[in-house]
C-alpha cells in the first residue's frame, strides 16, 4: 500500500533566525577585519574625513604643552619693538622711583611671562628634585677645568673628589604671584647648607633666608609687574577651546565639500618596513584653500579661546590699554597675507592623507603642500607612519629630506631608533652637513606623576655627523664635536618612591666618566612659608645700614667656610666672587668689619 506523500512545510523561524546569527558574524567578523570600512560606509568619505581631522585637532588641542606653547609665541611675536618701547614709557610715569634702562624693563617683562608659562607647567604644589654625581675624571678633564675655570688644578682635584660625596635637594613651586625654591646641600651624611629663595611680583622683592647668614631675611629688589593666577582648570576656558574645535571641524567639513577625496587600499614604505591598510586623503586646491584658511583664521581670532589666550600672554597689563594688541589688526594681517597668496600664485595644494588600520585606529597622517608663484615651484611634506613594528617620520622640502625618523620595534619595550637632520649646501653652507643620533633602547614603560604620564626606560645614544665639527668651532679651551663624537651616552629613568629617578652616563677614553643621577617628584609642602620674609621685617640690601653689613659679613663669613668643608663649593664660590670683583675674601671680610666699627 502506498500512501501519499506530504507536502514538506518549510519553517520560517528557524532560517530567520539563521540568517540574523549569519548577519551578527559577518557584522562582527567586518568589525574586527574591517572596521574602517564599515564605518566609512555608514559615514560617508566626507564625514569619515572631517571625524579623522576632528579626531586629530582634539588630541593636540588637549595637549597643555601646544597651549603653553601657543601663549608663549603670542606673547613673544606679536608685541613690536615700538609697543614695547610706548610700554616701557608708561611704565617708567606710572614708577618714577624705578630707574630701569629699556634693556632691565625688557628682562622685567620676561621674568613676568616666565609666571605665566611656569604655571601651565609645574604642578600645583611644585616640584621636588634630588641630584648628585659621580664622576671618575682623567688628567684631560682636571686640566679642562681648570684652564675653563682660571684656577689650580689642585683645587680641580679637590673639587672631583667632593663631588661622589656631594648631594642636593630641593623644590620649586609658583603660586599666584610669588615663586619659592628651597635647597639642601649635604656631604655624605652631613648637611652643609640650606636655605630658601622666594620672590614676590607684588612686592618686587626677592627674599633669601639662611639661620647661618642672617635672620630675618635678606631682601633685595626686583621690580615686576602685578599678575594674576590663570587657572589652568577653567572649566569655561575648556568649554572654549571645545567650542573652537568644533567651529574648526565644521569648517573643514563645509570646504571638504569642494575638496577632492580618496579613500583606498594602502601598502606604503615606511622606513625599513611598511603600512598595510586604508588610505583617506584630501585635496583642497587654490580658491577652495584660500577660503578654508580664511575662514579658520577668522574663526580662530573671533574664539573666545583665542582670548583667554592672548590675555594670558600678555598678563598683567592693561586690557584697554592702546598698545594691547589689536585682533582686528592680527586679522586684517592674516586676511591681506591671504590676499596676496591668491593673487600671486598660479597654482596653490595642500593635501592631507590619514594613514588608517583595519580596526579604525589611527596610523599616521602626512600633510604636503606645493605651491608655483611666478613659475617657481616649492613643495614641502610632513609624514609620520606608526606600524606594529616601525615608527617612521620624515620632513621634506623642495625633495630635501631635512628630518628623518626611523624606530624599529624588537617588542613591546624595546628596540632601535635612528634620527637623522640633513642641512643640504646652500647659500650659507659651503657643503651639506648632517647630525645623526642612534638610539637603543629597552624596559619602555611609563609612570604617571605630575597629571602627566613621563617616559621611563633605558637609553643608550650615539651621536655623530659632520655638524658636530661645528660646535668645535665654538670654543677654543675643548673641542666639543670630538668629545660629543667619541663619547657613549646612557639615559635611564625609573620608577621610584616620590616619582621618577633619571641617571645619565657619560663615558669617553679620554677624559673619563661621570654619572648624574636627579630624582625628580611632586612636591609635598602645602604652602609658603614666610617666616621672616616680610617687607617690614627683612634686612633690605639697597640699604646701607649696620644690619646690612652684618648681614653681608655673615654672609662672606659662611660662605669662607663652606668652602672650607668642600673642595666643589670652593671652586664654585670661587668663580662667583670673582665674577663680583671679591679676589680675596678675607680683605673683603675684613673691609667689612671696619665699616661696621664705625658705624
Amino acid at each position: 500500500m502506498t500512501y501519499p506523500t506530504k507536502k514538506k512545510f518549510i519553517k520560517p523561524l528557524p532560517i530567520i533566525l539563521g540568517v540574523i546569527i549569519a548577519a551578527l558574524i559577518a557584522i562582527v567578523l567586518g568589525w574586527i577585519f574591517a572596521r574602517a570600512d564599515l564605518i566609512r560606509f555608514f559615514l560617508g568619505n566626507t564625514r569619515y574625513a572631517a571625524a579623522f581631522a576632528k579626531g586629530t585637532v582634539e588630541a593636540i588641542a588637549d595637549s597643555g604643552y601646544a597651549e603653553t606653547a601657543l601663549i608663549y609665541q603670542l606673547s613673544h611675536t606679536l608685541s613690536t619693538g615700538k609697543e614695547q618701547a610706548d610700554k616701557y614709557e608708561q611704565y617708567i610715569k606710572d614708577h618714577p622711583d624705578h630707574k630701569l634702562s629699556f634693556e632691565d624693563y625688557k628682562n622685567l617683562l620676561f621674568r613676568n611671562n616666565i609666571f605665566s608659562v611656569l604655571r601651565q607647567f609645574l604642578p600645583e604644589k611644585g616640584i621636588y628634585i634630588k641630584t648628585g654625581i659621580e664622576a671618575e675624571p682623567k688628567e684631560k678633564l682636571y686640566k679642562l677645568a681648570a684652564d675653563t675655570l682660571h684656577t689650580d688644578i689642585g683645587k680641580i682635584e679637590k673639587a672631583f673628589a667632593a663631588l661622589n660625596h656631594t648631594k642636593f635637594e630641593g623644590s620649586f613651586s609658583v603660586k599666584d604671584n610669588s615663586a619659592e625654591l628651597e635647597y639642601l646641600i649635604a656631604q655624605d651624611e652631613k648637611n652643609l647648607d640650606s636655605g630658601s629663595l622666594y620672590y614676590n611680583t607684588n612686592e618686587s622683592s626677592l627674599y633669601y633666608l639662611n639661620p647661618s647668614v642672617c635672620d630675618p631675611a635678606l631682601r633685595t629688589e626686583i621690580p615686576a609687574l602685578n599678575t594674576e593666577d590663570q587657572d589652568t582648570d577653567d572649566p569655561e576656558a575648556e568649554k572654549e577651546r571645545k567650542a573652537l574645535i568644533d567651529d574648526l571641524a565644521s569648517i573643514y567639513l563645509k570646504h571638504l565639500q569642494n575638496a577632492r577625496t580618496y579613500y583606498t587600499d594602502k601598502t606604503k614604505p615606511a622606513g625599513n618596513g611598511e603600512f598595510t591598510g586604508k588610505s583617506m586623503s584630501v585635496t583642497f586646491e587654490n580658491d577652495v584653500l584660500i577660503e578654508l584658511f580664511r575662514d579658520m583664521t577668522n574663526a580662530f581670532y573671533d574664539s573666545s579661546y583665542f582670548n583667554m589666550l592672548l590675555n594670558a600672554a600678555f598678563d598683567g597689563t592693561d586690557p584697554d590699554s592702546s598698545d594691547r594688541i589689536s585682533v582686528n589688526e592680527l586679522k586684517k594681517a592674516a586676511s591681506k597675507s591671504l590676499d596676496d597668496l591668491k593673487n600671486s600664485a598660479e597654482e596653490l595644494t595642500l593635501t592631507v592623507e590619514f594613514f588608517i588600520n583595519t580596526d579604525n585606529s589611527f596610523a599616521g597622517l602626512s600633510i604636503r603642500s606645493i605651491s608655483v608663484i611666478s613659475g617657481e615651484s616649492y613643495s614641502a611634506q610632513a609624514k609620520f607612519i606608526n606600524t606594529e613594528t616601525d615608527i617612521y617620520a620624515e620632513v621634506t622640502e623642495n625633495n630635501n629630506t631635512y628630518l628623518k625618523v626611523q624606530c624599529e620595534k624588537t617588542s613591546p619595550t624595546s628596540g632601535t631608533l635612528n634620527a637623522s637632520i640633513n642641512l643640504p649646501k646652500n647659500s650659507k653652507r659651503d657643503e651639506a652637513q648632517n647630525l645623526d643620533i642612534a638610539i637603543i633602547y629597552s624596559d619602555l614603560g611609563s609612570k604617571k606623576v605630575f597629571d602627566r604620564d613621563l617616559l621611563l626606560g633605558v637609553f643608550n645614544i650615539d651621536v655623530s655627523g659632520s655638524l658636530l665639527d661645528e660646535l668645535s668651532l665654538r670654543s677654543d679651551a675643548v673641542d666639543y664635536g670630538t668629545l660629543t663624537r667619541e663619547s657613549d651616552f646612557t639615559v635611564s629613568a625609573k620608577d621610584s618612591e616620590k616619582g621618577v629617578e633619571y641617571e645619565i652616563e657619560v663615558k669617553n677614553g679620554s677624559y673619563g666618566n661621570a654619572t648624574v643621577t636627579a630624582e625628580l617628584g611632586e612636591n609635598q609642602k602645602d604652602d609658603f612659608d614666610r617666616a621672616g620674609m616680610t617687607l617690614e621685617e627683612a634686612v633690605d640690601l639697597g640699604q646701607n645700614s649696620t644690619k646690612t653689613l652684618e648681614a653681608k659679613t655673615g654672609a662672606l663669613k659662611h660662605i669662607k667656610n663652606l668652602c672650607s668643608e668642600n673642595g666643589l663649593l670652593d671652586v664654585c664660590f670661587e668663580y662667583i666672587l670673582e665674577k663680583n670683583n671679591i679676589n680675596n675674601i678675607d680683605k673683603e671680610i675684613e673691609k667689612l668689619e671696619n665699616e661696621l666699627k664705625r658705624n
